[in-house]
């Protein structure tokens, strides 16, 4: 009698290469696009490691910079997938001192300016109720209350299904993630 596996263990098993994972989830437009990230990121020698579920993501110098997830995740909903790239803090850590929180997006947007500061504050990944901060935390980011902001990924901001506008910015973030990590490194 064999023992039929989870998706998420058949997943770690199979370790798919990231176009065919996204073939089995995605329409042949949402393939197109992420397939122009996914020459970008092959010309700039950003490889792609799995992480978990249907998630892959690209370290600089040891650090997060950001996150492919194919079809939500373990959730696995077709046609739809996700670009997270993070911020000022390490993707890890969770605190509660959500004041600190601020303080460090902060200091990261200002000089980024204020086109980059409003795509990130409207890409704020919102709680989707994963049990460890539901319903999300509230946050002061520039001058504007966000709340329902999810406490795992408060450092990152969170690109459903991006278009080609979306990927401007996005490339934006991840030259200003690497420039972080490069001055900054992070607090252990």
């Amino acid at each position: 009698m064999s023992e039929s596996l989870s998706y998420n263990k058949q997943f770690q098993k199979e370790r798919p290469d990231i176009r065919t994972l996204a073939s089995r989830f995605m329409n042949e437009t949402l393939c197109t696009q992420l397939e122009l990230f996914l020459l970008y990121i092959e010309e700039n020698k950003m490889p792609l490691s799995i992480t978990r579920c249907n998630t892959y993501q690209s370290n600089f110098k040891g650090k997060i910079v950001f996150r492919i997830e194919i079809a939500n995740g373990q959730a696995c909903m077709r046609d739809k997938y996700a670009v997270r790239v993070y911020t000022a803090g390490d993707p890890g850590f969770y605190s509660d001192d959500n004041s600190v929180t601020q303080n460090e997006i902060n200091e990261y947007l200002t000089p980024l300016g204020d086109e980059m500061a409003d795509y990130f504050i409207k890409h704020l990944p919102r709680c989707r109720g994963c049990g460890k901060c539901k319903p999300g935390v509230k946050l002061e980011v520039l001058g504007q209350s966000i709340a329902g902001v999810c406490a795992c990924d408060k450092y990152a901001m969170r690109v459903n299904n991006p278009g080609e506008t979306d990927y401007v910015m996005i490339k934006k973030f991840i030259a200003a993630r690497k420039q972080f990590i490069l001055q900054n490194g992070f607090k252990s």
